[in-house]
């Protein structure tokens, strides 16, 4: 129970609601980047060819807590807030600072293989990405059960609600793009996806009263996480296996068009509509208890010798979380653009409004760079840079949304950072004859 229940304490750790990391993506106008998300805009090269890393992808969310309440200098060291050797006063600062519900999550894209080629009116494109996608919601009354002990909590403390998914995938995309007139073009990525693990557990009931533990969870467990239960019901372990390509298939596809008047570019789409199957190790989780537990008793082995465990084998259907998106683009001069992104991201249980402000610049060929100033759920300091550099074929970026976190990121509640690199072949030309 130890494993599965620290699943809970380390997704503050990797804590990456999962924000669709794309607010550079729509700024680097000449980078095979933008088209990951902005899967319309017209290609400015004839062949791309990414490898060993196309892609890398990494981003971090939190709602309710900051980086420096987890995370910080004690006696000249970094420290989590979940060390032993912390005094009780740094672990009750944490409890006044952070809000009644903390909301985590993590998106990670790894993306080791790209190709794209680009024919006239058509393009069309292939890529292979492995992704995370990790989400919790704890409440405030969790970690003061974990900080501070069963003992230091009052009686009808109140745990419940606590939640935790964990979703791995591959994913195989085929895009298509066809530029319908002068002004308008249409895309669409169908893609294949292979389910690698999922977790989910849901705590229906979990609260401390008199003395006693009372616990109700319900969740699903396939793929990658096999669960091993005892005869007793009693949890013995969670294992993390190799899982091969096919087990858990499922589908998905993005949209996107794009309409070009003059100077100015608008696109509108959705990303990520789709679901997994999954059948590999997938089972249906239950699991009650009532437990008398002693002063000091720690919560996690509070749980362990309460909960008596169900594992029904069934399998079941996950959905992919759908992002909409609208932009809007216009070109300054050569080396000067500008432009807005309205996107929503769905935080817990609803969708919340993003909007991002950008300006590209491409003093030489060689060299590009994005500035992009995003707003988001009370947070206002998000500032982003993006810089690609090319040798010849060869093209390198790097981008964070986030720049201020990296300076201070005790104040710091969402960072994201991005790198990749791609061959292109035909650029020079594309955009001679776009001038």
């Amino acid at each position: 129970m130890k494993k599965l229940f620290l699943l809970f304490s380390v997704s503050l750790l990797t804590a990456v609601p999962s924000l669709a990391q794309m607010q550079q993506a729509f700024f680097m106008d000449n980078t095979p980047v933008s088209r990951t998300y902005n899967i319309a805009m017209k290609p400015t090269w004839g062949v791309y060819v990414g490898l060993p890393l196309s892609d890398l992808n990494l981003g971090v969310n939190t709602t309710g807590a900051n980086f420096g309440d987890i995370f910080f200098k004690e006696n000249g060291d970094y420290v989590t807030i979940f060390d032993d050797d912390l005094p009780d006063s740094r672990k009750q600062k944490f409890l006044n600072d952070i809000k009644d519900e903390v909301l985590l999550g993590t998106d990670l894209r790894v993306t080791p293989f790209a190709v794209g080629i680009n024919f006239g009116k058509s393009s069309f494109g292939l890529s292979v990405s492995q992704r995370l996608d990790v989400q919790s919601n704890m409440p405030r009354t969790f970690f003061e059960a974990v900080l501070m002990g069963t003992d230091a909590v009052a009686d009808g403390t109140d745990m419940s609600g606590m939640s935790l998914a964990i979703n791995t995938f591959t994913e195989i995309g085929i895009l298509y793009r066809r530029q319908i007139n002068d002004h308008l073009a249409v895309a669409i990525r169908p893609k294949i996806l292979s389910g690698t693990g999922y977790v989910e557990i849901n705590g229906n009931e979990l609260v401390i009263d008199d003395e006693k533990l009372a616990v109700d969870i319900t969740g699903q467990i396939a793929g990658a996480m096999k669960l091993t239960i005892g005869g007793d019901g009693k949890y013995e372990d969670i294992e993390f296996d190799d899982q091969s390509f096919g087990k858990n298939i499922g589908f998905g596809v993005d949209l996107g068009a794009s309409y070009s008047l003059n100077k100015l570019d608008l696109t509108i789409g959705v990303n990520d509509i789709g679901y997994l199957k999954w059948k590999e190790n997938a089972a249906a989780l239950t699991g009650t208890g009532d437990l008398d537990i002693d002063e000091d008793e720690d919560v996690g082995d509070a749980m362990e010798e309460a909960l008596y465990l169900t594992s029904t084998p069934k399998s079941f259907r996950t959905s992919l979380t759908a992002v909409p998106y609208l932009s809007a683009r216009y070109q300054l001069s050569k080396a000067v653009s500008g432009g807005a992104l309205l996107y929503a991201n769905k935080i817990g249980d609803s969708y919340k409004p993003f909007l991002t402000l950008g300006v590209n610049l491409s003093p030489v060929r060689f060299l590009e760079t994005a500035f992009t100033y995003t707003l988001r759920e009370k947070s206002y300091t998000n500032l982003g840079i993006a810089l690609a550099a090319r040798l010849g074929v060869i093209q390198l970026y790097v981008a964070t949304d986030n720049i201020l976190s990296a300076i201070d990121h005790e104040q710091a509640n969402a960072f994201n950072v991005r790198t990749g690199l791609n061959f292109l072949f035909g650029q020079r030309k594309a955009l001679k004859a776009e001038d």
